[in-house]
C-alpha cells in the first residue's frame, strides 16, 4: 500500500473536515493520542492514497477533548 495510507506516514493534505468539534481544553502537558482510520483509498500516483478518519482526541486521563471526522 502507498507510504502513509497506515495512517502513520505524512501527509499532504486535508481534504475536508468533518463535524469537528472542541470538548475540552488540551493543556501544555497533556499527553493525547487519537484517530481511526474508516477507509484507504489508492488513488492514481503510487505514493499517495486518501484516507477517510474517525478522529477522536483523548487527554491522558481518558477523556475525549476533539473529535470529528476528515
Amino acid at each position: 500500500s502507498p507510504a502513509g495510507l497506515d495512517g502513520r506516514g505524512g501527509r499532504i493534505a486535508w481534504l475536508e473536515i468533518r463535524n469537528y468539534k472542541f470538548l475540552k481544553p488540551v493543556l501544555i502537558g497533556d499527553t493525547v493520542r487519537e484517530s481511526e482510520i474508516l477507509e484507504k483509498r489508492e488513488t492514481s500516483k503510487p505514493d499517495r492514497g486518501i484516507l477517510v478518519q474517525r478522529v477522536r482526541v483523548y487527554n491522558q486521563r481518558a477523556k475525549v477533548v476533539q473529535e470529528g471526522s476528515s
